[in-house]
């Protein structure tokens, strides 16, 4: 049989799915037909698309000392497409994804306390209400009313429907996450920046 290339074959007619193709799998040649690749599963396009912008314009007082506090967000996102915000009951802490996949979760909390001495807080990350394995960050304050601005990130799977909560917890009952309407410089701070967009 002579060999023949691609583009010198006959075009194909609209396809049923029968067609024979050749594949390899773990190095061996086999058969398969065009309906059962047509039958792959596959990520849809506005899954990676998908992403949130939120902050908060008020300041996040710790009123109860040891006990978890959730960082919360304003109504309206900055920019959001397939996430969206839901209530824990009392504030808008719950960022809700449309479609399964693996999240990029990023934040940044302007934090300070008024207490002296240094003070100690815990951040960590929930999904759906409970914690995440080895997520969580101790940080300390060391100075009186100085800022200081915790920021990292974590990359977790999740499915269709999943929220996400970022947790935080401190004994010092004068350590706040710190909105500021008019800095010396700039335009205003949120107390809390957060961002997440799929990744794949």
């Amino acid at each position: 049989m002579a060999v023949v290339q691609i583009p010198n074959l006959p075009a194909a007619i609209a396809l049923s799915g029968t067609e024979q193709l050749e594949i390899v799998q773990a190095g061996v040649s086999c058969r398969t037909t065009t309906q059962a690749v047509a039958n792959l599963p596959s990520t849809p396009l506005t899954a990676l698309k998908t992403y949130g912008s939120f902050i908060s314009s008020v300041t996040q007082t710790n009123t109860g000392p040891t006990a978890v506090r959730l960082m919360y967000f304003d109504t309206t996102p900055v920019a959001s497409s397939g996430v969206t915000l839901a209530s824990n009951g009392t504030n808008l802490s719950r960022m809700t994804v449309a479609y399964t996949g693996v999240y990029n979760i990023m934040f940044s909390a302007q934090i300070i306390t008024s207490s002296g001495g240094s003070q100690s807080a815990f951040i960590w990350l929930r999904i759906n209400g409970s914690n995440v394995a080895v997520s969580n960050t101790e940080f300390s304050i060391a100075k009186n009313n100085a800022n200081l601005v915790a920021a990292w990130n974590w990359m977790v799977p999740m499915t269709a429907g999943q929220y996400v909560e970022i947790a935080w917890e401190s004994a010092d009952a004068n350590l706040t996450l710190v909105h500021s309407a008019s800095p010396t410089y700039g335009p205003a701070i949120p107390s809390v920046i957060a961002t997440i967009n799929a990744v794949g």
